[in-house]
This record gives structure tokens, sequence and C-alpha cells, in this order.
């Protein structure tokens, strides 16, 4: 309601009432430019693109009456791990709203070039930090798909940089080097900028800024830098919910009560990932053997899993009115920090094992709960990578996480599924971890495809 009422206010929520032909209408003023970037509930803060790769990964369950009639044949084809004829002619909702986010930012870095920051200053660095935080968030997302796993030093494809809101500037493909180069230079500017504290979650501040630059880095495998970055959010923000004090029953599918969407006190930055069209009807339907990671006295079975006749739908997302969570939240930076503590230097194992508790402390029924003590660096980092999986289940950071973790090699992840009569097994770095370009794209823009 917050939100909607701030779109309401002023010429910026008229500005965008206008139909975008682009003849009746630009945007002219400082508030115009920030209300395209709170435009949250259609562009800004939604459809992340991390559908295929959920799709792709383990956490979730599509029963073959849904694949035999997809809406979307791709997400199908995600799930099928599909070689060829991935799209079979259709364009990829993930790589649409995302260049439509980018864009957005695009006009609005350029808009505001334009006018005197000193007009306001506050309004004028609040809206160029969050549309370089926006563009470089919205980059990151989509290497996770369309591009291998970063390694320094190798020459790998990127992503078409666009800095030019003209869309019909044509644009090549990056090195992935260059890319995560202009994904972190974006973020570095965008510090000089955001306000510590935002006025609404679906803004990005200095918290969410450092928690998207510790996952980046974690991604990266630069360890110390994901580690620091990490303290410096949770030190603005680093509150847990208790789950032994939410009413859980394993039927409702409002988990947190008075804690969802924007009230939850875990809520950094707030981002969303639509239903899947493939399996709308019974979105989102976990993996049998996924659901069986999480034992009896782990409070989190309850919270984020509704058992109807021994399937299990994904009910515990952070937000309210849609299914899954895309956006930052102190666990997940809390995770963040005690991994790459611990691998960072095994002399960091107290302090790592001290944060592995105290999340664990507000998940696991007090009754029968007890601290891990135990010492050996291997063995810890193992309970961490356990609890990350099962914490953050069905936030589109599980296929973040098989990417790097079979690119490592220590701890690599083997999916197999039964699907339309066909057992899939997908070894760790078969090629389709990375998934093509669509094809309209590589036609128009004359992109270099990836390898199928």
């Amino acid at each position: 309601m917050l939100f909607a009422s701030l779109l309401l206010a002023g010429c910026g929520g008229e500005f965008l009432e206008v139909k975008s032909d682009g003849s009746s209408v630009v945007p002219a003023k400082l508030e115009d430019y920030q209300a395209m970037l709170d435009d949250a509930a259609k562009t800004m803060n939604v459809y992340s693109p991390h559908m295929l790769g959920v799709l792709a990964g383990d956490e979730v369950y599509v029963d073959d009456a849904a694949l035999r009639n997809p809406a979307e044949a791709n997400q199908r084809n995600a799930y099928l791990w599909k070689k060829d004829n991935f799209y079979e002619e259709e364009q990829s909702k993930d790589w649409n709203y995302a260049f439509r986010r980018i864009l957005y930012c695009n006009m609005v870095l350029e808009g505001i070039s334009r006018i005197d920051p000193e007009t306001d200053r506050p309004l004028w660095d609040n809206i160029r930090g969050s549309a370089l935080f926006f563009r470089s968030m919205t980059y990151y997302q989509l290497a996770q798909l369309f591009c291998e796993v970063y390694e320094e030093g190798r020459e790998q494809l990127g992503l078409p940089l666009r800095t030019d809101p003209d869309v019909t500037v044509g644009v090549q493909r990056s090195s992935l080097g260059q890319t995560y180069a202009f994904i972190l230079d974006g973020l570095a500017e965008a510090d000089r900028y955001l306000p510590e504290q935002p006025l609404v979650r679906t803004r990005p501040g200095k918290a969410a800024l450092y928690g998207l630059l510790a996952r980046i880095h974690l991604q990266m495998r630069q360890y110390p830098e994901a580690a620091q970055y990490a303290r410096q959010c949770l030190s603005l923000q680093d509150e847990l919910i208790d789950y032994n004090d939410l009413t859980l029953t394993g039927t409702s599918n409002t988990t947190f009560g008075m804690y969802a969407g924007l009230n939850s006190p875990e809520l950094i930055f707030h981002g969303s990932i639509p239903p899947a069209e493939i399996n709308v009807a019974a979105s989102w339907r976990c993996a049998a053997g996924f659901v069986s990671l999480y034992s009896g006295d782990d409070l989190r079975k309850k919270a984020f899993f509704r058992s109807v006749n021994g399937d299990y739908r994904f009910v515990g997302s952070y937000s309210a009115r849609v299914p899954l969570f895309s956006g930052i939240a102190t666990d997940e930076v809390l995770l963040i920090q005690m991994e790459a503590d611990l691998r960072s230097n095994n002399n960091n194992i107290d302090r790592a094992r001290s944060s592995l508790n105290r999340l664990r402390q507000k998940r696991y029924a007090r009754s029968s709960y007890t601290d891990i003590t135990d010492t050996d660096p291997g063995r810890l980092l193992r309970e961490i990578l356990e609890e990350r999986k099962k914490e953050l289940v069905f936030r589109g950071l599980r296929w973040e996480d098989i990417r790097r973790l079979n690119f490592e090699g220590r701890y690599p992840v083997r999916i197999e599924r039964q699907a339309l009569g066909e057992r899939i097994v997908i070894e760790p770095n078969d090629s389709r971890y990375v998934f093509p370009l669509p094809p309209n794209v590589v036609d128009l823009g004359g992109l270099q495809q990836n390898p199928r």
C-alpha cells in the first residue's frame, strides 16, 4: 500500500499512466525518473531472470500432465534438459523482462544526466544509484543463465552490455570478464549515491548493495571479498526471524503471518519470480528427495512446505502476493559470510561455526536443538552448504550454487529425474548448464550462440 501511494503521489505517477507510444510524453523531471524505477509491480522488482534455472535445478517437481501440455515450451525443455530446439519458436521471458529492466535503467541514467544534480541532490543521487544497482543486478542474474561459470583469466562469452537507451544500436557479446567488470564497476559507482536506508524495500540501499556484492563475489569464488561485503551488509541489517515463534501448521499458504512480504525483518531488498507458466495449477511442487533433507525437528519443513496427500508444495516465500522471492535477505547474507569466512582461512572456523549456530537456533525446535561443535573445516563446510541448500530453497539461488559447486569439483551435484517415461541424468559441468540465447535475439542482433 505504501508503494502504491508513492506511485500515485506527484507527477511521476501520472507519467507512468500515459501510454508509452513515445510521441505523447517523455520523462522530464526527477520525479518522472524515480517513478520509472518505482515501477516495482510491473518491471523493476518482478520477473527476475531465474525461471529457467529453477526448473532445471533439483528443487522442483513437474508432473507428466503438465509436461505434455505446457504453456511455455522452453520452460518444459529446461526441466527436461532438452538439447536441441530448446525454445520451439518461443521467446524467453527471462531474457525479455531482464532487458526491459535494463532499458528502463539506461533511459533513467541518460535522462538525469541532463538535469542539474543540485536541483534536488538527495533525489538525484538516489535515482542514479538505484538505476546502476538494478542494471548490475540484472546483468548478474542473466549471466547465471546464459554464460559459463566465471573463471578468471579464461576467455569466455559474456553478455551484450547495453548502456544506450536506443535499442536500434547494435551491441555484440562482450567477454565474461568484461561483463563481470561492468557489473562490479556499476555497483562501485552506485555505492557513492545510494542511501544507507531506502524509503521502501523495493528500492535498494547500502545493505542491498553490499548483499549483492557478497553474492557476486561468492559466485566468483573470491571469498575474502565475499566475507567483507557480507559483514558490511549485516552491520546495517542482521535480524533473523525465530521460527519457534511462528504458528506453523504445514497447511497454510501464509507462512510468516505479520512477517510476510515487505514486513519481514529479514528482508533487505525485494524481488520476485513469477509462477511457472508450465505448471501454474500446481506451483511450486518440490522434489520428494529435496523435502527429505529436512529432519523432524527442522521447523522449515512446515514453514516452507504444505503437504497434500504426500505431495509437497512450496509456500515459504517472503513475497506476500507472488510465489517466489528472488531478492536479498539477511539469512542468505549470513550464510555467505560463514562460507566465505571458512573458505578464506581455516583460522576463521570458530567465527563460521558461531554464525552457523546462530542461524540454526532460529530454525530448529528449541526442545531438541543442540549446537554444532565440529572443528573439522571440511565437515563444517559441508554443514554450511547443507543449511544453505535448505534455507534458500526456491529463490533462484540453488541453480547458482549447483553451477559453482560443480565447477569447483569438491561437492559436485548430479541431477536425476523421471519424466515422460524417461530417466534423465545430468552430470556436473554438462554444457547444458548454460542455456542457449533466444533465437530471435541471435537473429536480430547477430549474436554468437552458446554451444549446447
